[in-house]
């Protein structure tokens, strides 16, 4: 603002005809020496403060700054060390403060003076909005952000950043310093810093040489203290009495006030608080600080409090209604994580089993916050039965499968065979050993997922009917059937392939008979998107086209997004080559894309954005700039597309189809197609996003 009221002055526009005064308040600065400093700028003789009283201290400042010939911007930095911060009035050792601010506010000026600070000054008699103006400075916007974030030169799409953008409120500390942490150390990714508690813990030791750490010790109270780390146990925006069982504030109101005032604490709906996480994290840091087993100690029954206060929660707002909502189900979720926290592994986990918790969130498309929830449940760090352990890899390994993290969903999927063959639960082995088989299928592991899904197989036939696992198997093995006939096709072995496609058709009939007689809803959308992809492969246009809409609006109707998002993706590749239906194509695959940003599937989001850069150029624009923005639209899909924790510096070549290049250079030529490719990078992902904007009409 100074810059830019001196760059205005220079250039003889703006109100101002004297150069900007900037002023750093400490404690001990007294108005005196503020007088006589704006006295000096002012080349005005400086009065004898001596003989002066407040009164006239407080009229020689308005004078100086009302009636000055040269009006200017007076900068008054961090006024906050002028100000109590329990009752936000001017400090009894700074009298004349308090009828300086009410004379400012009562008449007008032809200099204006801004204040910075952290709190906003409490008029004495009146409320100082007459010439006062406020401007509450809030976190950095998401493009602020990721502008902030990209001078580190990371990796990570858009749309990471963005979730960590959004996670700190667009902290510009907390931005920076994730910044710094990750251009220097890439082997960590940056869901794991962010919810790893010992660079949680590095980042409050960076915290505590700044303001954050005197305003905990030294401008709060200790009720006040308690009263902020009652609320810090909470993950989610609470109202007061969630906290009136962990501490017994006698001012609590008064603690909640000067919470708020000093911006500790935010209000986020009538009566509901949340304590910023940037603060949050601090705060636990702490508590941690001095003596972590002492700290877990006391923090474990105020959790078990926590997890009460949710389940109580969900039992009042489960008799109002037939079938709880997900919002409800988060209310056990925030229950079962706190259960975890209070070293109750056992009974979160019967608190999700008993709830449906896992399958609830993960039809929803709530991977992440299940995964957050996983890692506190980890059995070795409880005494768990081999079964149980079993379930809960199993489970965990479906929340990586869904999120697009395969390497770690195999190995959980292993770990969890590894228990479930030392009991006697062919159903879940079953199920373990399916899962197992579609991952190693998505890792080009072949071999392995035959064993999988034989092995599978044959507990489905010494189980008989009924038995759930029968038809997930079969439809399982006619994908793998349908896989070995594209790759039949790729080498032109077009008869092997059609015989393959057919045989995989047989085992999707056969799936989907079995999944009616088990009462399994969602398998059989999986199972109708599978018949599509065969019926599209076969050239059945018509039944394909039925069979995806049959799968999409079942998926719809279960709420089941990753299903929902699949189907989108495989019509678009249906439509996308059809002159009539190409434009649906990619109504299709920009919903798909945004129903796999939602659930945090990074995998098949970078397959649909492939899709995509392929379907801008199958029919390129004759003319410019139409030709030129086509190419640089399909490279920026393919570049978005990259895997960053995989690979973080692919070559461009690794990323970008030869036939594309080859395509771009012939066109538009060497120089040309250079700066299209270099603009396709650097901004991918706002391409994107752009692209993400076409009418989405048809579906």
């Amino acid at each position: 603002i100074c810059q830019f009221a001196e760059q205005q002055r220079q250039s003889g526009q703006g109100p101002f005809l004297d150069s900007p005064l900037w002023l750093t308040l400490e404690e001990t600065t007294s108005l005196f020496e503020v007088c006589a400093t704006l006295c000096q700028a002012s080349g005005v003789a400086q009065p004898e403060f001596q003989s002066m009283t407040p009164s006239d201290l407080v009229v020689t400042m308005c004078d100086l700054l009302q009636q000055g010939p040269r009006p200017r911007l007076v900068v008054l930095d961090q006024f906050e060390n002028w100000l109590d911060p329990q009752t936000r009035q001017p400090r009894s050792e700074h009298p004349a403060v308090s009828l300086w601010l009410e004379q400012l506010n009562n008449h007008l000026s032809s200099s204006r003076l801004l204040f910075t600070s952290r709190l906003y000054p409490h008029g004495q008699r009146q409320p100082l909005d007459a010439y006062v103006q406020r401007y509450a400075l809030t976190g950095l916007s998401q493009p602020e952000g990721l502008q902030l974030l990209r001078l580190g030169h990371l990796q990570e799409s858009d749309a990471e950043l963005a979730s960590t953008i959004s996670y700190y409120q667009g902290h510009p500390l907390a931005l920076a310093w994730l910044r710094d942490l990750l251009q220097g150390n890439r082997v960590i990714s940056l869901t794991v810093l962010v919810q790893d508690i010992s660079y949680k813990q590095r980042f409050a030791n960076d915290l505590a040489h700044s303001v954050l750490h005197y305003m905990y010790t030294q401008q709060l109270t200790e009720e006040q203290r308690e009263l902020l780390r009652a609320f810090a146990i909470y993950r989610q925006p609470v109202p007061l009495q969630a906290t009136q069982q962990i501490v017994q504030a006698h001012q609590a109101s008064a603690a909640l006030s000067v919470l708020l005032d000093l911006e500790l604490l935010q209000e986020v709906s009538l009566l509901v608080y949340r304590v910023p996480p940037v603060i949050r994290d601090f705060v636990q840091a702490q508590l941690n600080a001095s003596d972590l087993l002492r700290a877990d100690e006391q923090l474990s029954p105020v959790h078990q409090i926590a997890a009460s206060y949710y389940q109580e929660l969900f039992a009042a707002t489960s008799r109002s209604s037939t079938s709880p909502s997900r919002d409800d189900i988060l209310l056990l979720l925030e229950a079962a994580w706190h259960l975890c926290q209070a070293g109750r592994q056992s009974e979160a986990a019967r608190l999700i089993h008993r709830e449906h918790l896992f399958r609830a969130l993960s039809r929803w498309g709530d991977n992440i916050l299940l995964l957050d929830l996983y890692h506190s449940l980890l059995p070795e760090t409880w005494d768990a039965a081999p079964e149980l352990v079993g379930q809960l890899y199993h489970e965990m390994g479906t929340i990586y499968n869904a999120l697009g993290q395969k390497s770690e969903a195999r190995l959980a999927y292993e770990r969890s065979l590894s228990f479930l063959r030392q009991t006697d639960e062919p159903a879940l082995l079953a199920a373990a050993l399916n899962d197992l088989g579609t991952v190693y299928r998505s890792l080009d592991q072949e071999s392995l997922v035959s064993a999988c899904y034989q092995e599978a197989w044959a507990l489905c036939e010494q189980a008989g009917e009924p038995f759930p696992q029968r038809g997930i198997t079969l439809n399982n093995q006619g994908r793998l059937l349908y896989e070995q006939g594209l790759e039949q096709e790729r080498q032109r072995q077009k008869v092997r392939a059609t015989a393959l496609y057919q045989e995989a058709l047989s085992h999707y009939e056969q799936a989907l008979a079995a999944h009616l007689r088990n009462h399994l809803p969602e398998e059989e959308g999986w199972t109708l998107l599978n018949l599509a992809d065969a019926y599209a492969s076969l050239d059945q246009r018509s039944q394909a086209l039925a069979h995806y809409r049959q799968a999409l609006s079942h998926f719809r109707e279960l709420g089941e997004r990753r299903g929902e998002g699949t189907a989108l993706n495989n019509l678009g590749l249906l439509l996308a080559y059809d002159p009539t239906t190409r434009e649906q194509a990619a109504s299709c695959y920009t919903l798909a894309l945004c129903i796999f940003r939602s659930v945090g599937d990074r995998w098949q989001e970078r397959k649909t954005l492939k899709n995509l850069g392929h379907w801008l150029l199958i029919s390129v624009p004759p003319k410019e700039p139409a030709r030129s923005q086509a190419y640089l639209s399909s490279m920026a899909c393919f570049f978005a597309a990259r895997d960053p924790l995989a690979q973080p510096y692919q070559a461009r070549t690794d990323l970008i189809p030869a036939w594309l290049l080859a395509s771009l250079l012939q066109d538009l030529g060497e120089f040309k197609a250079e700066e299209c490719i270099q603009i396709a990078e650097a901004r991918s992902w706002q391409i994107v996003e752009e692209l993400l904007q076409l009418p989405r009409d048809f579906v």
